[in-house]
């Protein structure tokens, strides 16, 4: 059989034909230039093979046009019931906060934690006076203090106490300042 023969029955048994799997295919003309397989002349003569030429392969690839839509079959018997989401894990609560102590006239004095609420137990405050002012970091439940540490302008502090779960005041105790908006209300909880 000659290479037109095998040509043209490729072409005619593969153009309009359906492969058992459902898709249709076409007959492709692949070109690679030089013996590196370039597929366009400009890189052939970029890198100076001089020996390249074109070589044609004919192979079968995916037909053009409108591909064949295939439709699920219709349900048969009782739909299945939904699965029941499960219900979000709860985010663990941290046991550490930062505190900033500013005194600034044009953004207000304040005490400000970084989370509001923390787990019960050991509980550790990371406090820093970004003020001018010398300041306290102090924090008490309800009317009772329960710990202060001062603190001078641009000085940071630690405070571990361990906390029971309720709503606790951080506050500055230092004359007018907890008037003046230096105090923050804080939740311990339980985790879980």
């Amino acid at each position: 059989m000659s290479w037109a023969a095998l040509f043209v029955a490729l072409a005619v048994g593969a153009s309009g034909s359906v492969a058992a799997d459902g898709d249709r295919y076409r007959v492709v003309k692949v070109t690679h230039y030089g013996q590196h397989h370039h597929k366009t002349k400009r890189a052939c003569k970029r890198h100076g093979d001089r020996h390249c030429r074109s070589y044609a392969q004919w192979r079968m690839g995916p037909a053009r046009g409108p591909q064949p839509v295939v439709r699920p079959a219709p349900p048969t018997g009782t739909p299945p019931s939904p699965t029941p989401t499960p219900p979000p894990s709860p985010t663990p609560l941290p046991s550490r906060t930062s505190v900033d102590l500013t005194d600034d006239d044009d953004n207000g004095w304040q005490v400000a934690p970084a989370y509001t609420e923390l787990k019960a137990g050991p509980v550790e405050f990371n406090a820093t006076n970004l003020g001018m002012d010398d300041h306290d970091f102090s924090i008490r439940r309800t009317t009772t203090a329960l710990a202060t540490i001062p603190l001078l302008p641009g000085e940071s502090g630690t405070l571990q106490i361990t906390l029971t779960p309720g709503v606790y005041t951080l506050y500055c105790s230092v004359a007018t300042h907890e008037s003046r908006g230096m105090r923050a209300d804080i939740t311990i909880r339980e985790s879980g």
